[in-house]
């Protein structure tokens, strides 16, 4: 269902599978509703069920009832789900529903869509949503054409074949559009490096600072913004203390982040691969808890799209909001999360004021000289 012809409320749902859970399921579930707000929802109700997911419709029998019944009572056309839907499960919601049904993944590109800028960006997204579905078309297709092929090869089955590749040829020729642009892209970066310069990507969670660390170091004044996934296309700006360096502004993480995200927005992984460091920004404002989850879970992210360890730098920014006390404890856990090889390749500041950022060029200089 299309959502531009429906009201924009909408009702958040996470399904929590680990039933010891009690904090981090309503950190998740706070994202999922920013994450909503930022793409023009209203959120104005919210369901949670603990139990094991059903294969056909994620949510029990009764949860559905329960959901069914709340978006007629607060007229909600809009069902937002944190959990990643199988296309048989989509397909259900939708229909017992008939209500607009997406996951975390759906909103995620929609958010891609309104910020995208730039022709590579948004031929990805659509790459992005097209993988996303073929599934789902499959499984449409399939269900559509069912009962037209009694025999080997008939009718029915010859059209869902024509649907298929037709299909099929649109994402041919996108992928063969991104490669071209992308090959473009990779050699502009080679050249940057074969003339003697040294990449630095900035990366890590949305309004980490990200934004703000990159004009600090580089005299830019790039707009901040303490939306998610404001910086889509990575923009590269020369050090003001070594202009040999590049600085690199990416993309941001959110909390589970789907790694076909960043598989399918390939531009950010060129910016991530080449990169002669990694700084990866983790807010030091937060609860214990959150920076634990999410240092570890942006780690694993960046393992997935083959970045060295040995290269990456944390970097532990807005120290000047965050309480003495918590910011001990935050950095024993950060050291503890690192590897025993990478336990000194913590530095705390603040992009804001300005606070250990020398100390943080000078080990930049330091690491890139090795």
């Amino acid at each position: 269902m299309d959502r531009r012809t429906f009201n924009n409320r909408a009702c958040v749902a996470m399904l929590k599978t680990d039933f010891h859970d009690h904090f981090l399921f309503r950190v998740k579930l706070d994202e999922l509703i920013t994450l909503a707000t930022n793409a023009g929802y209203d959120v104005v109700e919210e369901v949670v069920q603990t139990r094991y997911p059903t294969s056909d419709l994620l949510f029990g029998k009764g949860k559905i009832e329960e959901i069914r019944g709340l978006l007629k009572s607060k007229d909600i056309d809009n069902l937002i789900v944190y959990n990643q839907l199988s296309s048989k499960q989509f397909l259900n919601l939708s229909r017992e529903l008939e209500k607009t049904v997406l996951d975390r993944y759906d909103l995620t590109l929609e958010i891609f869509e309104a910020n995208a800028s730039d022709i590579l960006s948004l031929l990805q997204i659509r790459l992005a949503r097209m993988k996303k579905e073929t599934p789902l078309v499959k499984l449409r297709v399939s269900e559509k054409y069912k009962e037209e092929h009694p025999f080997l090869m008939g009718g029915g089955e010859y059209a869902m074949h024509s649907t298929l590749k037709s299909f099929s040829r649109r994402e041919a020729s996108i992928k063969k559009n991104i490669e071209r642009m992308l090959q473009e892209k990779k050699m502009q970066v080679i050249k940057r490096k074969e003339e003697g310069a040294k990449i630095v990507n900035i990366g890590g969670y949305y309004n980490s600072g990200k934004t703000t660390l990159f004009n600090r170091l580089t005299g830019a004044d790039k707009p901040v913004s303490e939306r998610p996934f404001t910086t889509l296309t990575a923009k590269y700006k020369k050090g003001l203390k070594n202009g040999n360096i590049l600085f690199v502004d990416t993309i941001g993480f959110v909390m589970d982040l789907d790694p076909r995200l960043l598989t399918s927005f390939e531009i950010n992984l060129i910016d991530f691969q080449y990169a002669d460091l990694q700084l990866f920004l983790v807010s030091a404002n937060e609860p214990p808890e959150i920076v634990a989850f999410k240092l570890s879970e942006g780690l694993k992210i960046l393992e997935a799209i083959s970045v060295q360890k040995q290269k990456t730098i944390v970097v532990l920014n807005k120290i000047d909001e965050a309480e003495k006390n918590n910011l001990d404890q935050i950095l024993d856990i950060v050291r503890t999360i690192l590897d025993s090889g990478n336990k000194n390749r913590v530095i705390p500041i603040s992009a804001k004021k300005g606070k250990n950022i020398e100390k943080l060029s000078e080990y930049i200089s330091a690491n890139l000289t090795h």
